[in-house]
């Protein structure tokens, strides 16, 4: 619960422009990279990263997909 409540907020932080206080959020999500909420704290602090031009922190989040095959072609 506490992870879906996170990835809620951090959404409505990006929403309102606060991208910092959104990547906060996201990169507080724990467990395993395959687990879904997960999957998508991690695509979304790639997401809210790349909006910040922060290059080499977004390549990290967003290599995930690209190497876990759980994760290839999975949709954010």
């Amino acid at each position: 619960m506490t992870s879906r409540i996170r990835l809620r907020l951090g959404m409505c932080h990006a929403g309102r422009g606060d991208l910092k206080a959104a990547q906060a959020q996201f990169e507080a999500v724990p467990g395993k990279p395959e687990e879904s909420l997960t999957a998508q704290a991690h695509f979304r602090a790639g997401d809210s990263l790349v909006r910040q031009r922060n290059w080499e922190a977004a390549v990290k989040h967003l290599v995930l997909f690209r190497d876990h095959e759980p994760l290839k072609g999975c949709r954010g």
